[in-house]
C-alpha cells in the first residue's frame, strides 16, 4: 500500500533501478540486485499498467466530446491530467531505459510485452487527449509527445535485436510492439497536420 502509488513507482523506476545500474547496491532496497532486477522490472511494469487503467482522461469513442474539453489553460482537471501523464510517461521511460543495464532475455521479453500494452493505451487515449487539447496548451502537449521518445528509440532497437537473436518467445510481442510504434508516428503526423504544425 502507498499513499501515492505514482510517487513510489517513480522512485522505484528512476532512483532504485538507476542506483543499481551504476553498479552499486541499492541502499533502500537490499533485495534489489542485478540478479533480482528482472523480477522488479516485471512487478513495476504490472503496477504501472494498473495505474494506467485508473488514469481518467475522459475519452469518448472517436475523440472527445465538446463537454469534456477544457477551455481554460489553467483548468484544474486538465493540469491534473497533464501532471499524471508526465508521471506515467516518466516511469515508463525509466523502465524501458533500465534494459540498457539489465539486458537479459527475461527483461527484454517483459519490457517488449508490457510496452506493447502501454503504447496501445498511449495511442488510443493519450494521443486523443493530446490532439483534443493541442491548440489550448500546445507546449504541454508537445512535451507529452516528446517525453516518450527516449523509450521508443530503445524499443525499436530491441525489436530488431529480438529478431536477430531469434528470441522466439518475444517475436510475436515484438511484432505487435513494432505496429504500435508505427501507429505513434502516423498519429502524431496526422495530429500535427490537422493543427497546421508539421515541424
Amino acid at each position: 500500500f502507498a499513499a501515492d502509488p505514482l510517487e513510489l513507482l517513480s522512485r522505484a523506476a528512476e532512483e532504485w533501478l538507476g542506483e543499481l545500474s551504476d553498479g552499486s547496491k541499492c541502499s533502500e532496497q537490499p533485495f534489489l540486485t542485478k540478479a533480482t532486477a528482472p523480477h522488479y522490472v516485471r512487478v513495476l511494469f504490472s503496477a504501472l499498467l494498473r495505474q494506467v487503467k485508473q488514469a481518467q482522461l475522459r475519452p469518448v469513442r472517436g475523440g472527445y466530446a465538446a463537454s469534456n474539453l477544457a477551455t481554460d489553460p489553467e483548468d484544474e482537471t486538465l493540469q491534473r491530467n497533464v501532471a499524471t501523464l508526465q508521471q506515467l510517461l516518466g516511469i515508463f521511460v525509466s523502465l524501458v531505459l533500465s534494459t540498457r543495464s539489465f539486458n537479459s532475455k527475461m527483461v527484454i521479453s517483459t519490457v517488449i510485452r508490457e510496452s506493447c500494452t502501454f503504447l496501445s493505451w498511449f495511442n488510443r487515449e493519450v494521443l486523443a487527449f493530446v490532439s483534443a487539447h493541442f491548440k489550448l496548451v500546445p507546449q504541454q502537449m508537445v512535451g507529452l509527445v516528446k517525453a516518450v521518445q527516449p523509450a521508443t528509440r530503445v524499443l525499436q532497437a530491441q525489436c530488431v535485436a529480438v529478431k536477430q537473436r531469434a528470441q522466439t518467445s518475444a517475436l510475436a510481442p515484438a511484432a505487435r510492439l513494432k505496429l504500435e510504434l508505427e501507429k505513434i508516428i502516423y498519429q502524431i503526423k496526422m495530429m500535427l497536420q490537422e493543427n497546421n504544425c508539421r515541424e
